[in-house]
């Protein structure tokens, strides 16, 4: 039975490992009290925790490790009605999750199942708890509820305390390989030259590749940033300024954190291209189509240079994170670009 685990398919890309772990436990009844799942955005962190807990509260997996999508509990898991099955994740707005939203968890976690079976709760971007949310979350895990599993979904590991880390069997994810997203684009009919362009822009994130595909327009929205990128570059100075306008004019603050956010990620993948024709590895440039421009801005930069700017970047990134004015942090990064 065992061996037959990985024909039984769970409806993520890439992983396999931890997937066909996983699903080996679920058959043994093997499985831990915490688990931490970490890697980086958009790898399936998040979708196998949440099948992971379906599987488990399925009425009908226990054999082939897949939910049946059928029996009352997985209708249920789907109307996100299920009393077993808890998220929690950071409020809109919120700098973090604080210890008020952690003991409401933790309530609704203690209590004795409904249907007598087992508690799923999943912790979203668990490094996002606050000092005391954290501690508190160190409670649960030191005298964990009777049958139960956390699961914690994050990025940055480093960030949680280490005697939160100790106590949860880690799991880590992995950029997913482009082969791999281009056989599920091309599986989804996505023409060859479009399923092409998209994979090499979502540098190993399937979550990236689908939104792409299913929303063309975040595509269209990801060009024009690499346009404007350029445009940055070769413009004269104050076009920085109506750049910053062009995005960050009249929207909300947690709008402006995402465009920043958004546009630095896409100017990193571009600087790391640059950087890449230095090399003259040309076979792992994204942004083929930008052959020229790529061409001069690698002549006319040192490493250092180009080092430097993405240091900039990710800088930038840290004092969103922070909570800093982000029209203030994008400002701050174009006049020292």
């Amino acid at each position: 039975m065992i061996k037959s685990i990985s024909k039984y398919k769970w409806p993520v890309i890439g992983n396999e490992r931890i997937v066909n772990f996983l699903k080996k436990n679920i058959i043994l009844n093997k499985l831990a009290n915490a688990y931490l799942f970490s890697g980086p955005r958009q790898v399936g962190k998040r979708l196998v925790a949440e099948i992971l807990g379906k599987t488990i509260l399925c009425q009908d997996s226990k054999t082939n490790s897949i939910p049946c999508g059928r029996c009352a509990m997985c209708q249920q898991f789907e109307k996100r009605i299920h009393p077993d099955f808890l998220v929690l994740s950071k409020e809109r707005g919120k700098k973090n999750i604080s210890i008020e939203a952690i003991r409401s968890f933790q309530h609704e976690f203690n209590t004795t199942s409904l249907l007598g079976g087992i508690k799923i709760g999943i912790i979203d971007d668990a490094a996002d708890l606050s000092e005391g949310g954290a501690n508190a979350l160190l409670k649960m895990l030191e005298e964990p509820a009777g049958k139960s599993i956390i699961i914690l979904v994050t990025q940055f590991p480093n960030l949680l305390l280490p005697t939160i880390v100790s106590r949860c069997q880690i799991l880590q994810f992995q950029s997913v390989s482009r082969a791999k997203i281009l056989e599920y684009l091309e599986q989804r009919s996505c023409s060859r030259k479009i399923a092409l362009k998209i994979t090499a822009t979502a540098l190993g994130r399937p979550g990236r590749a689908i939104d792409y595909f299913e929303h063309p327009i975040l595509f269209e929205k990801y060009e024009e940033q690499t346009d404007d990128f350029f445009r940055v570059f070769k413009e004269e100075f104050c076009y920085r300024f109506s750049f910053i306008q062009k995005y960050l004019g009249t929207n909300s603050h947690l709008d402006r954190v995402s465009h920043v956010t958004e546009i630095s990620d896409v100017w990193l993948t571009i600087i790391r291209d640059i950087l890449l024709y230095k090399e003259n590895k040309l076979d792992q440039v994204i942004h083929l189509e930008y052959s020229d421009e790529l061409k001069k801005l690698a002549r006319s930069h040192t490493n250092s240079e180009l080092l430097k700017k993405i240091n900039g970047l990710i800088a930038l990134q840290n004092l969103l994170s922070n909570n800093v004015n982000p029209r203030l942090a994008l400002e701050n990064y174009l006049i020292n670009l």
